[in-house]
């Protein structure tokens, strides 16, 4: 049952792993290309071109969520009561979050800019992009779905970001051999720190699920194996993701090769990971 639920959820799914990954990745890069030394033009422009990568996880989330909708011109009805409903600030805010980011890239691809140009736009970028996710996650926050109003659904999505665009910015870098030493080791720290947040927050959101699926008497109890079973395996990809990558990072030899093993732990650990959010649904009143 659990991953019939999630699945009703696809589209969901993926918009609210891309969009904000994508973004974050983004400012990430944008804002270590601001400050790396002694870049060489072929590098720059090989970064520039590279920016693609995560312009596409942007595209394809916001496809997604067009999808969701059925209709396209249904957002623009949805984004009225920006201000008012949380559905509506995450439509309004990953809708131009999205447009300032794939500007930043066509801007950047046409125009070859300068450092300072890539270092505000990577700040703005990247304040941007968790902003987006964070948004995203106070959508979920509905009393009605007593499984998902948790102060979790917010924090999940914002450690969940930070991960994946920690590890998918930081492949756009090595690939372009954009590389600064210091942002290198915090990157990677920063991934660890996001992976531990995003493990707490997966088995947090199940005790919280269990507890309200077992004081509503609810059959979806029967559930909870499967999630568990999911958490853990999203735990055990987490965890060599990050040795994956952190451990050539200590030994001074980070290398495109152990990013990529990363980064695919990493989006296998996620997709586990919003299964089990949207596979917990549970609306008040059901039993």
């Amino acid at each position: 049952m659990l991953f019939q639920t999630a699945q009703s959820e696809i589209f969901l799914l993926i918009f609210s792993l891309l969009v904000p990954c994508g973004i974050v990745a983004m400012g990430v890069a944008g804002l270590v290309r601001g400050t790396a030394e002694g870049l060489d033009e072929s590098a720059g422009k090989r970064f520039e071109k590279l920016l693609v990568v995560p312009a596409a996880f942007i595209v394809v989330g916001l496809i997604a969520a067009v999808a969701h909708v059925g209709y396209p011109a249904h957002i623009f009805d949805m984004a009225n009561g920006f201000g008012m409903s949380p559905l509506s600030n995450e439509i309004v805010v990953a809708g131009c979050s999205a447009v300032v980011a794939l500007v930043y890239w066509i801007i950047a691809l046409a125009k070859h800019p300068s450092e300072r140009f890539h270092r505000g736009f990577g700040v703005a970028v990247l304040v941007l992009g968790i902003f987006t996710a964070v948004m995203t996650g106070f959508a979920y926050m509905m009393p009605t779905i007593q499984t998902w109003n948790t102060p979790l659904a917010w924090i999940g999505q914002f450690f969940n970001a930070c991960l994946g665009g920690s590890v998918l910015g930081a492949l756009v870098l090595e690939i372009s051999d954009v590389r600064e030493k210091s942002a290198t080791k915090v990157l990677a720290i920063a991934a660890m720190v996001a992976a531990a947040g995003a493990a707490v927050c997966v088995f947090a959101q199940g005790s919280v699920a269990s507890g309200a699926m077992t004081s509503a008497g609810a059959t979806l109890a029967s559930s909870m194996g499967a999630y568990y079973g999911c958490a853990v395996a999203a735990l055990v990809c987490m965890v060599a993701a990050v040795a994956a990558w952190l451990v050539p990072v200590r030994k001074g030899k980070a290398n495109v090769a152990s990013i990529a093993v990363a980064l695919v732990l990493v989006a296998i650990a996620l997709v586990l990971i919003r299964i089990d959010f949207y596979g917990i649904f549970l609306t008040v009143g059901i039993i």
